[in-house]
This record gives C-alpha cells, sequence and structure tokens, in this order.
C-alpha cells in the first residue's frame, strides 16, 4: 500500500515532458516520471538475469562438494571398517 502511494506521489511530482534520444532512435515525449518507472523496470530485471546466473553456478558448485563430501564419507567408512578388521 505504502509503494502505491509513493509510486503515486512520484508521478504527480514528475509530469514534464520528455522525449529520449538514445543514439539510433528518438523516443516519444513522455511523463519523466514514466521513463524513470520504465528504466527502474529495466535495471531490475538486469540485475535478475545477471544475478539468477551467478546463483545457478553457486548451486552447482555446491551440488559437486556435496557429492565430493559425499564420497569421501563412503570412503572414511571403507577404511574404518577395514582398520577394525584387520586389528582383530
Amino acid at each position: 500500500m505504502l509503494a502505491i502511494i509513493a509510486g503515486a506521489l512520484f508521478s504527480i511530482q514528475n509530469t514534464a515532458s520528455v522525449s529520449l534520444d538514445l543514439l539510433f532512435i528518438e523516443l516519444p515525449a513522455r511523463p519523466v516520471s514514466l521513463w524513470l518507472l520504465f528504466m527502474l523496470g529495466i535495471g531490475l530485471t538486469l540485475g535478475l538475469v545477471a544475478s539468477t546466473g551467478l546463483v545457478w553456478r553457486q548451486k552447482a558448485a555446491m551440488l559437486k562438494q556435496l557429492r565430493e563430501n559425499s564420497r569421501l564419507q563412503v570412503e572414511l567408512e571403507k577404511l574404518r571398517r577395514a582398520g577394525i578388521t584387520s586389528s582383530e
């Protein structure tokens, strides 16, 4: 609810229309608040995409470590058993 109120106040305060020139294309005049919210959305989307790749990479590394840990636990258990049977 607070975000909606803040967004409404933001829109009311930034009503001046501006056009954006993006080197090769000129976008039509729109209120500053609309352009800022649009760019915020683009930034949030790009950040989400970039962080998703990092999270997947970290999850893959964690799974690799868990498999190695399991393998080493099995090997340790085998060595413990071998030590018990050979000393008897």
